[in-house]
């Protein structure tokens, strides 16, 4: 089992690296790669003993918490796929008719670090990276292939998976700090993140009686779990 929750509303968070690396720093040690965290064991079951008692434990676990648990919990992650939605529509409203003159100062201040794409027009309507010659990193460390096998049975546990880390070519370092620096130059952040900001806020706004009735199901359910203990 996991040691801390999931963060299941992770995908609502919109941060500065919405244009790439947001500091010079996560530009040299990262390039446009991600890390990889560790993942923890997989079970994988073939024995119908251990499904009924799974399903028995968390039929028992979602019933402490409230017989309108589980509803609310689905409910919720439906209005947060809602709120990114309308969030999307808000910033891209606002942000299109900004983004033509960012782009154009993005690949002016790029071409001037020495980084030119074939096309500079399809660049600029889609900023990318690798259209810029460049030859990228790779994560360290063998990729995971285990496969339950079927014809064993039983409750079979893969093993976990250790943490990889994403190590970039010089080349790409190079072209992250160009592009790192050539964003803030060119006003993205100060131009698009107050919008990005703005849009949030009238998304959340949309929805303020639906959030406030979940908050209130939410904590009604801790209470009942904290009374179990």
């Amino acid at each position: 089992m996991a040691t801390s929750p999931k963060d299941d509303f992770d995908f609502l968070r919109v941060e500065q690296d919405l244009f790439g690396p947001s500091t010079p720093e996560q530009a040299r040690r990262l390039g446009f790669g991600r890390d990889e965290p560790a993942q923890l064991a997989r079970i994988v079951s073939f024995d119908a003993g251990y499904d009924t008692a799974l399903s028995d434990c968390e039929a028992k676990s979602w019933a402490a918490a409230g017989k309108d648990a589980r509803t609310m919990v689905a409910g919720y992650l439906d209005l947060a796929n809602v709120i990114m939605d309308d969030f999307r529509t808000a910033y891209e409203k606002q942000a299109t008719p900004r983004l033509q003159p960012l782009r154009v100062k993005f690949a002016d201040c790029l071409a001037a670090a020495g980084y030119r794409p074939v096309d500079r027009e399809k660049f600029i309507s889609a900023p990318d990276p690798r259209a810029l010659g460049v030859t990228f990193g790779a994560l360290e460390g063998v990729e995971d292939t285990w496969e339950p096998n079927s014809r064993v049975g039983g409750v079979q546990v893969g093993p976990a998976i250790p943490p990889r880390r994403y190590v970039p070519t010089p080349a790409e370092t190079d072209l992250a700090v160009a592009w790192q620096r050539c964003t803030v130059e060119a006003g993205f952040m100060d131009t698009l993140l107050p919008i990005v900001r703005r849009a949030q806020a009238q998304a959340v706004a949309k929805h303020e009686d639906r959030l406030a009735e979940y908050a209130s199901a939410t904590g009604e359910a801790a209470r009942l779990l904290t009374a179990q203990r």
